[in-house]
């Protein structure tokens, strides 16, 4: 519209010679090349002048406006119909369905009517008794003929019993509306009907899945599609003997309700077999079709919900909802889905009419709009085109704009707009060349490449990652710099969307450099869109020396864990040794020893003295090996035994030491102050001590002599605990033997001993993360040293004050 009136004389000639129509400002950056702001300008031609545009974007915007308020418009009323409708839907599928409930409880309730009574009972046991029951039976057929002339659409009425495999007792028939009794010699037997086996397992009444009648296993001519009520009878123990069975014709109760079906909407009926009835608006007469009918079409609403869905489905063409109803008693599965649907275009007809009014109302918005932006944009867009004239004449030169029209100082609107684009191209020009220098010092190679992998720019970094001289890879594509080149078509647009949601996109690939050797590196991707296109920012690191790093990491810990699963077989082999030293080998030394003082007490003075030496010499033995078991049971047992955790003073725990030991006469034990005013653990820590003192005393070489235990705290908090006596001294050359196992200075036959006490010593301090050491010389005693945790928080001193102060120390 705007160019026909540029081109009459409705439009003045001078609008459509406007000297610039538009104008296109942007900077583009290149790695490796300073930023150039492209000004391009256009002459104008009068049909797409900025004034121009701004009218159409005013009237765009209208457009847009009104579009969306009469989509709004019919969206609303489409959704406030769809939901009155659904409502109404849900309503008539509720009624129809409570409709079609009353004709099947009204069999439910005539069954059982003639079950409470008792007289059918009665009669069925009479049967299975021999007994005459003519009265009863007549009884009961006029009761049946009753029932079947009030209702028209049953036609058959039965008692059946269990015995004789379900022969029938009584059967009244309805045909042309003509009652007919059934005489004795007639009765069927009907134990091999579905719904008599069903029979023994039912708890309550039950509907039969829908068969054509049969009458001695064969159909009848009338070909009626039947369903039966089945009845159990119970006798007085509560055992089913029998059965009421009524006959209904299907499709006559299906009609019964004679459904009044709105305009459009079809009502159909589906049960547990897929039978299903359909009747649609008008009189509401329905079809019926049955699953074992030729040519049977399955419904497509059979199967198309599942359980637990909603009671709705939208399909192609219409919209259906649907409301279950379960016939007879739970556990026999007979069901009736009644399904009311309609075509969608019936529902969506009153939105579309709204929508064509509310077009109609956008319409007239539009064209008041266009007039409004004809007089409003040529005031607004004369400031602007002064300044793509400035823009113009600084074509290709990085100075500040001078406007032909900068009003009074350059304060008014193109003055202020001219002054902030200036600042913003000087800003620009000092980041670029910021970032210029950061990309190239980089140690990562960092490249640009377009959606095809072509690489605009890279720097040094990139370049020596491949192998490639400066400026080499310029224009080469990245597929070929990377093993698999295809993985790059897969990752670009990855990375787009990470550049939109602000997220990091980091990937592992394989690089080959020109010479033919490959390298893993870990590409980071980024991508950068502009007007015209999208480029991809690419900082690639090789990770090769990381790699190495990882695998020996991995190496490391296989091999740990190798040596874990060893430790643990070790640790496995030792408990079975020390159970078999505590036992088994244990058992064959209690035997000798007990022989032997068997032996001598047996023989008495028959032995001479020397056979009493040997006998001796044979029990010390055995009391050694018997030492030696323990201690090596006690030994395998550090550091796997959990201890109590007990606390005691030091001087107790000295005591404890005097009383285990049982020095000989001449000998004395003692304690410095330090350690008998201090709290400690009493294990494992007794148990060093204890093998330290004795093993000073077993080892010394006169007749008595002085045991010293003291304790001193290091710079590092831990406790320092030395055991001196005045024995016969140690050589330096056995001072590191010492604590290995079966070890000893004197034969065993000087000084009974195992030679494993100082290695449990070691072992049991190393284990609670001490050193032991000795100092000592030949003659001058020795004095063992060894580092303990501070356990007990920081060893403080229990006082000498009662035993509840003491307790509130601890």
């Amino acid at each position: 519209m705007w160019i026909f009136l540029a081109r009459t004389k409705w439009f003045p000639a001078s609008a459509s010679r406007i000297p610039l129509s538009f104008c296109q400002c942007f900077c583009r950056y290149e790695l490796g090349a300073l930023p150039r702001i492209q000004l391009m300008t256009a002459v104008a031609t009068g049909r797409w002048s900025f004034k121009t545009k701004l009218q159409l974007l005013c009237a765009g915007l209208v457009l847009s406006a009104s579009a969306i308020v009469a989509l709004s418009m019919y969206t609303q009323a489409s959704q406030a119909i769809h939901e009155r409708e659904s409502v109404a839907l849900k309503a008539e599928v509720a009624h129809y369905t409570e409709m079609l409930g009353t004709p099947f409880r009204l069999m439910e309730q005539d069954a059982s009517l003639f079950a409470q009574f008792g007289v059918v009972s009665t009669l069925i046991k009479g049967v299975n008794a021999g007994a005459n029951t003519g009265r009863l039976e007549a009884r009961i057929a006029g009761g049946f003929s009753s029932l079947l002339k009030a209702r028209s659409h049953y036609f058959q009425a039965r008692v059946i019993g269990l015995a004789d495999n379900g022969r029938e007792i009584v059967r009244v028939n309805k045909i042309d509306d003509q009652i007919v009794y059934t005489s004795p010699r007639e009765m069927q037997q009907k134990g091999d009907e579905p719904y008599m086996r069903q029979l023994a397992n039912s708890k309550g009444a039950f509907f039969s899945a829908v068969t054509l009648n049969r009458e001695n296993g064969v159909v009848d001519s009338r070909r009626l599609p039947t369903i039966r009520l089945v009845q159990p009878i119970v006798d007085d123990n509560g055992v089913t003997i029998g059965a009421i069975v009524l006959n209904v014709d299907y499709r006559a109760l299906l009609q019964k309700p004679n459904f009044q079906m709105l305009k459009g909407h079809t009502l159909t009926v589906i049960n547990a077999e897929g039978d299903h009835f359909q009747a649609t608006s008008g009189t509401g007469e329905g079809v019926l079709s049955l699953h074992d009918d030729p040519g049977f079409v399955p419904s497509p609403y059979h199967g198309a919900w599942q359980d637990g869905e909603s009671s709705v489905i939208i399909r192609d063409t219409e919209e259906a909802y649907r409301k279950t109803l379960s016939l007879g008693a739970p556990g026999h599965g007979q069901y009736l889905d009644v399904i009311v649907s309609v075509p969608i275009r019936a529902l969506h007809e009153p939105g579309v009419v709204a929508l064509r009014n509310a077009l109609l109302l956008a319409g007239g918005f539009l064209v008041l709009t266009l007039l409004v932006a004809w007089i409003v944009g040529d005031r607004i867009a004369r400031p602007l085109v002064d300044l793509a004239h400035a823009i113009a004449s600084r074509e290709r030169v990085l100075k500040p704009l001078e406007l032909r029209h900068q009003g009074h100082g350059g304060t008014d609107e193109v003055g202020l707009l001219a002054h902030a684009f200036n600042g913003l191209t000087s800003q620009l020009i000092a980041q670029t060349a910021e970032t210029l220098a950061i990309v190239s010092a980089a140690p990562d190679g960092i490249a640009t490449f377009d959606a095809h992998g072509k690489i605009l720019k890279c720097n040094r970094a990139f370049e020596d990652l491949f192998g490639a001289g400066q400026g080499a890879l310029n224009g080469a594509n990245l597929r070929g710099l990377l093993c698999d080149g295809d993985a790059l078509g897969a990752l670009i647009p990855q990375a787009g969307a990470a550049a939109e949601s602000d997220a990091r996109a980091l990937y592992s690939l394989e690089g080959c450099r020109l010479d033919g050797t490959t390298f893993p590196a870990e590409v980071a991707l980024n991508a950068v869109s502009d007007e015209r296109e999208t480029r991809y920012v690419a900082m690639l690191r090789d990770v090769t020396e990381r790699r190495e790093a990882e695998r020996q990491l991995r190496q490391t810990v296989e091999t740990l864990e190798a040596t874990k699963v060893e430790l643990v077989r070790s640790n496995e082999e030792l408990d079975t040794f020390a159970y078999i030293a505590s036992h088994d080998l244990r058992a064959p030394l209690r035997v000798i020893r007990n022989a032997s003082r068997w032996l001598e007490d047996d023989l008495g003075d028959a032995l001479d003295e020397e056979s009493q030496e040997n006998l001796g010499l044979l029990r010390s033995r055995v009391n050694r090996m018997d030492q030696l078991l323990t201690d090596l049971l006690e030994h395998s047992r550090v550091g796997r035994v959990q201890h109590d955790g007990s606390t005691v003073t030091g001087a107790d725990l000295v005591e404890n030491i005097r009383h285990l030991v049982n020095a000989p006469e001449g000998f004395t034990i003692t304690a410095s102050p330090e350690l008998e005013a201090m709290e400690v653990r009493q294990l494992p820590l007794q148990t060093v001590l204890l093998n330290l003192v004795s093993n000073a005393l077993k080892h010394h070489d006169k007749a008595c002599g002085h045991v010293m235990i003291d304790v001193t705290r290091t710079e590092d908090g831990v406790l320092r605990f030395d055991v001196t006596d005045d024995g016969p001294g140690i050589a330096v050359e056995y001072q590191t033997r010492i604590f290995d196992m079966f070890q000893t200075l004197k034969s065993r036959d000087e000084v009974e001993g195992s030679g494993i006490g100082l290695a449990i010593v070691k072992k049991t301090v190393e284990m609670s993360g001490g050193l032991v050491s000795v100092d000592s010389a030949p003659g001058e005693g020795c004095s063992f040293s060894f580092t303990w945790p501070d356990d007990c928080g920081k060893g403080e001193a229990k006082g000498k004050g009662t035993s509840d102060d003491r307790t509130a120390a601890a």
